[in-house]
């Protein structure tokens, strides 16, 4: 078999591109996938569906974050995954009775259109939950957006236990 008759996953070098490509979601597929939700679904019900989907998604992910030995090597490894996603950055203050986990130039009004804002944005706060939840945090870990800009892109989430 020759290389234009092989197929492309077994070219060389095609698996290694395979697993550095990020797979994205075509922005009109999930826009029009919000749109359609919010059509025939209530808003609370999506935002606690948007939450399990988030924790499925950080359980989906445990291994890559489950070795973090530091919160500083927690933050980096997340960096490193969000910006192979092309979706932004974190950072984190520490408070006494919380932390503010502030993420930076997050699409997700980009992805799912700025009216599915509220209940998009607890995807991403089932994953965090789920995250510190599988770092040894008690059930009663919560993470809740305390501020959000009206684009999406700068968010910043409350957690609390």
């Amino acid at each position: 078999m020759n290389d234009s008759s092989a197929p492309l996953h077994d070219l060389p070098g095609a698996q290694q591109y395979l697993r550095a490509l990020p797979a994205r979601m075509p922005e009109p597929l999930s826009l029009a996938l919000a749109t359609e939700l919010a059509q025939d679904v209530d808003a609370d019900a999506l935002l606690v569906l948007a939450r399990r989907t988030g924790r499925r998604w950080a359980a989906q992910l445990a291994p890559n974050f489950g070795q973090a030995q530091s919160m500083a090597d927690l933050i980096d490894r997340l960096n490193t995954y969000w910006a192979s996603m092309r979706w932004g950055w974190i950072s984190l203050e520490d408070h006494r009775d919380h932390l503010l986990l502030h993420h930076h130039l997050l699409p997700i009004a980009q992805l799912y259109g700025s009216q599915s804002l509220r209940w998009t944005l607890g995807l991403v706060e089932g994953f965090y939950e789920e995250l510190f939840r599988l770092l040894g945090a008690d059930d009663s870990v919560e993470v809740r957006v305390a501020s959000e800009t009206d684009d999406g892109l700068e968010v910043q989430f409350r957690v609390t236990a």
